[in-house]
């Protein structure tokens, strides 16, 4: 069937598995972010915000990171697969995650600021390099997984027709 598809013009498109790729791509990026985060005393700030410590604080963060590298991949759908744009894109969506994650949504969740001084601008630093990563790996993962998904599914077509 998918054969028929494709000879029909309705091969997988760049929209293909935005959300896989949002994650993967997501928690790459919110990796990279931990060295920075740790130096500025952002993860320390953020455990004794919400009275936790760093071992359960971090790894929470970086499921954030991937959930809102979800959230990139369904919304900027073809324009997160641009080589040459992404990370601009990928930037600019990790000051929107900023925004939304430490500034205004723990605030109102804790009902106090979780970080003041060289911690709050590790916050807003990580998030800038978790957006440029975001963007940056976004398309080449995405790749990956359209020609991985791709090769699959030409095998089982020809485990289906002898």
């Amino acid at each position: 069937m998918s054969h028929f598809m494709r000879a029909h013009g309705f091969s997988p498109g760049p929209t293909q598995r935005p959300l896989t790729t949002g994650a993967i791509a997501g928690a790459i990026g919110g990796l990279l972010t931990i060295p920075l985060m740790s130096y500025s005393g952002a993860i320390a700030s953020l455990a004794d915000s919400v009275g936790s410590n760093i071992a359960v604080v971090l790894p929470c963060y970086i499921i954030a990171f991937a959930i809102f590298g979800i959230i990139y991949g369904a919304v900027f759908r073809r324009a997160a697969n641009d080589h040459r744009g992404g990370w601009l894109f990928g930037i600019s969506y990790g000051f929107l995650t900023w925004m939304f994650a430490p500034t205004f949504a723990l605030r109102v969740i804790l009902e106090r600021s979780v970080a003041s001084g060289v911690p709050a601008l590790g916050f807003i630093g990580a998030h800038l390099v978790f957006g440029f990563f975001l963007g940056l790996l976004f398309p080449p993962i995405h790749h990956y997984i359209q020609r991985r998904h791709f090769v699959t599914e030409i095998r089982l077509e020809q485990q289906a027709h002898p």
